[in-house]
């Protein structure tokens, strides 16, 4: 992701869809990062934002605290490529 955007949409972009329903929050978790990272490094910060703040949500539901932190961190930089402190 970090090193080729479009290759990594490529390759793993269609195996996720964002509005399922019913998954286990730590496989939420991982897919709402995922897509939200996307969305990051594609200058989508307000897209960004939404994804990851339900990955955040599925951190917290499912116990991962630390990943939590790390995600509200991500979000806080999105806000600020949206110039929105």
């Amino acid at each position: 992701m970090f090193r080729d955007l479009h290759k990594a949409q490529a390759e793993w972009g269609g195996r996720f869809d964002p509005e399922a329903e019913g998954l286990h929050p730590i496989a939420a978790g991982w897919i709402h990062d995922f897509l939200g990272t996307a969305a990051f490094q594609a200058s989508e910060f307000g897209r960004c934002v939404t994804l990851l703040t339900r990955a955040y949500h599925a951190a917290i539901d499912s116990g991962q605290l630390r990943r939590a932190t790390s995600l509200a961190t991500n979000i806080g930089n999105a806000f600020t490529g949206l110039n929105a402190h």
